[in-house]
């Protein structure tokens, strides 16, 4: 049929959308054989997607749902990913590159049992053209840093501090451990006793103009071990 031919709405049952008016950048959805909707809060300008979720206060509101449909019965370290990229310069021909990810994945085989249903998520980012996990936080709620010469910076100017409200204790692991203060540094406990344990080696306490030991309380100071104590 000719364009001049064609009058009034076209029905989606016969090729049309079933509308007469599209808002710009709306995009469309269906709706089975009914008339498309124009959405206004789901819009595309040839650049940026736009998604408008209206949710609650203080409650969420999922705007974006992201499906890996694969499924298996091995499927431990299956992985659902966003991938950023980046265009590089190049006077003659620049190009596309990866320039990081972030991954959720499954940490054993996944069944309709909900004690097997735990994941992790991965931060990964690019390093001489590669990207590489740096960071993982699993469903125990542990923090891995994923390179040997990581640095934990927090806080503004480098000021952080970290609260423990457990009951089974704070444990710092590695090998060695050194924490490094450029100014002074205190370690207290508001309850109970504080120790510094050397089980299997020498403990050193090292003062370039001095080491002071002393009981702001008229408690007595106790060295105590069963050999010498060096002074």
């Amino acid at each position: 049929l000719g364009a001049s031919s064609i009058t009034g709405t076209l029905a989606v049952g016969d090729g049309g959308t079933g509308i007469t008016t599209v808002a710009t950048s709306n995009i469309l959805t269906g709706n089975g054989s009914s008339a498309l909707t124009a959405e206004s809060q789901l819009t595309f300008d040839g650049d940026v997607l736009a998604i408008t979720g209206t949710g609650t206060a203080k409650g969420n509101k999922d705007i974006l749902t992201i499906t890996n449909d694969v499924n298996a019965a091995d499927m431990d370290g299956t992985e659902t990913s966003i991938l950023f990229n980046q265009w590089y310069y190049d006077g003659s021909s620049p190009a596309v590159a990866d320039a990081g990810r972030i991954s959720i994945g499954t940490e054993q085989d996944w069944t309709s049992t909900a004690s097997t249903q735990d994941s992790y998520m991965a931060f990964e980012t690019a390093i001489n053209g590669t990207v590489t996990e740096m960071a993982r936080i699993t469903s125990a709620g542990n923090l891995s840093l994923n390179i040997d010469s990581a640095v934990f910076g927090m806080g503004d100017g480098g000021d952080f501090t970290i609260t423990h409200d457990g009951t089974t204790g704070a444990t710092l692991g590695g090998n060695p451990i050194t924490i490094t203060s450029g100014g002074a540094a205190t370690w207290s406990t508001s309850a109970g006793a504080l120790t510094v344990d050397s089980a299997a080696s020498t403990l050193t306490l090292d003062g370039h103009t001095g080491v002071t030991v002393q009981s702001s309380n008229s408690g007595d100071i106790l060295l105590d071990s069963a050999a010498d104590v060096v002074l």
